[in-house]
């Protein structure tokens, strides 16, 4: 219980690393999708799936997100700024502004594509076609968000990939449990 709550966290707050932190994570997170636990292999996937969607910011967009935090104390606007009418921005309305202007991942592809696509592929296939862990659609947005990530450079994993979900979509076909 305490993995899946650290790995839920890190989710959580996926917006607040830097690139180097959000590669420790990742090597750490990685290999827990290989965990018997569905529980964890779950809360993995879909933390793998949302740190390579976060996007960089450039750098003055660095500094003004975190002036306005500062200066707002967090959340909290003063009585002056709300009588003139200044609109007060909080959680994930605050998070959109701050990402409006972003364009590259935050993540590094040649670390991705060399170092954890293939542990992460391996992990994910073996979950796959276990037919005792049922149908995981975290476990499938991961894969597709790994192989949207890499782009080309996932070209050599697209046949075996998609010999995968075809034998998934088979199995589902056959015996459906969430018409």
């Amino acid at each position: 219980m305490l993995k899946a709550t650290c790995i839920k966290f890190a989710t959580f707050f996926r917006w607040m690393y830097s690139s180097e932190q959000m590669v420790g994570l990742l090597g750490v997170i990685a290999p827990v999708l290989a965990s018997p636990d569905r529980v964890l292999h779950t809360f993995a996937a879909d933390c793998v799936e949302r740190f390579l969607t976060v996007k960089a910011l450039p750098e003055g967009e660095v500094a003004e997100a975190t002036k306005g935090v500062a200066a707002s104390g967090g959340a909290a606007a003063s009585e002056d700024s709300l009588s003139r009418g200044a609109k007060v921005l909080t959680g994930a309305a605050r998070v959109q502004r701050i990402y409006k202007n972003v364009q590259a991942p935050r993540l590094p592809r040649e670390f991705i594509v060399g170092k954890l696509m293939a542990p992460i592929l391996a992990s994910l296939y073996s979950k796959m076609d276990s037919p005792t862990l049922g149908n995981n659609e975290f476990l499938g947005r991961c894969l597709m968000r790994l192989i949207s990530f890499c782009g080309p450079a996932a070209g050599g994993a697209l046949p075996e990939v998609c010999t995968r979900c075809i034998g998934v979509i088979m199995r589902v076909y056959k015996e459906p449990s969430n018409p």
